[in-house]
């Protein structure tokens, strides 16, 4: 896959792992860095475009792909804690 001039959709790319995957698309490169989170608010990076989007909620999934008909890539890297963690403190 070619980045430089790509359009990319990172979901949850507000921290942590999916904000390093969007700030390196942007380094590599990509034309448009699509930040999908939850409160647009929170994306920090100018260098990326804020996407509302809750990948839990069918509404706001497909209102995403409708104003990012553009996307040539997509990293979905959205998730949420919880289980996980229950289980490890449980054991």
């Amino acid at each position: 896959m070619r980045i430089e001039s790509a359009v990319a959709l990172v979901t949850g790319a507000n921290r942590g792992l999916g904000a390093a995957f969007a700030r390196a698309l942007v380094e590599r490169g990509a034309k448009t860095v699509y930040a999908g989170v939850r409160d647009p608010s929170t994306v920090r990076d100018p260098a990326l475009v804020p996407l509302s989007l809750d990948v839990t909620d069918p509404g706001q999934v497909a209102a995403a792909a409708e104003r990012c008909g553009d996307v040539d890539l997509v990293i979905n890297n959205a998730g949420v804690l919880g289980q996980a963690e229950r289980e490890m403190a449980t054991n």
